[in-house]
């Protein structure tokens, strides 16, 4: 009953925020990002960057901003941090982290689908959250999940599910090999107790893992 308490009247807001309250609220948000992270000043890797944003977001929707490692508990596969609007902080972390230039691309695309998915708008207005500045939690993989509903939590991890299958699509567009976002996730995300999975926003890395290649595998076949 809470569930749907929360949910319904987030509803009826979500369809009333048009794409400029949505800039608005992005551009916001992005300012408050960038005062509380480092940027790096590196024209090349910027550069090599934008071309790979360029070739998922052929519109020019969205900017890059590189910043220092941002991971954390919270964060640890070094998700780009997308905010409404288009604008995409990646850290160095996850560059260095990438073993190939598809497992980057992968994640770039994943942190773009949310946007494109208007998760964060979604989010904040099914939670009736006032301070927007709570949107960024579920593109960092937040682990507030003590600190709301568990349905919340569910949802989340459908978002993170729906930018995973958006990504994987992407990368096949794209020219890349589609198993590779499952190959960085084996890596770099954390298999944790029974307890602790309780509360993250993220699905189980084996079972978040698996999904990913069956899509692959499905969109591999066409």
């Amino acid at each position: 009953m809470l569930a749907l308490m929360l949910v319904w009247p987030g509803l009826a807001q979500e369809r009333e925020l048009g794409d400029a309250k949505e800039r608005a609220i992005g551009q916001s948000l992005a300012r408050e990002i960038q005062r509380q992270t480092t940027t790096i000043h590196s024209p090349p890797i910027q550069a090599y960057v934008e071309r790979l944003v360029a070739k998922l977001d052929p519109g020019g929707t969205f900017t890059v901003d590189l910043v220092r490692n941002t991971e954390t508990a919270a964060n640890p596969t070094h998700e780009p941090v997308a905010i409404p609007g288009g604008a995409l902080f990646v850290s160095a972390g996850l560059i260095e982290a990438s073993s190939e230039e598809a497992e980057l691309v992968g994640m770039l695309a994943h942190a773009m689908a949310h946007v494109r998915a208007r998760h964060g708008i979604r989010q904040a207005t099914r939670g009736q959250i006032a301070n927007l500045s709570t949107i960024p939690l579920i593109f960092m993989g937040s682990q507030a999940g003590g600190m709301v509903p568990l349905g919340f939590i569910e949802i989340q991890r459908g978002f993170e599910s729906q930018a995973d299958q958006m990504a994987v699509e992407t990368l096949v567009k794209v020219g890349y090999d589609p198993f590779s976002l499952a190959g960085y996730i084996r890596r770099m995300q954390p298999e944790l107790s029974e307890d602790r999975q309780r509360f993250s926003p993220l699905p189980a890395r084996a079972e978040r893992v698996a999904a990913i290649e069956a899509e692959a595998r499905r969109l591999s076949r066409r």
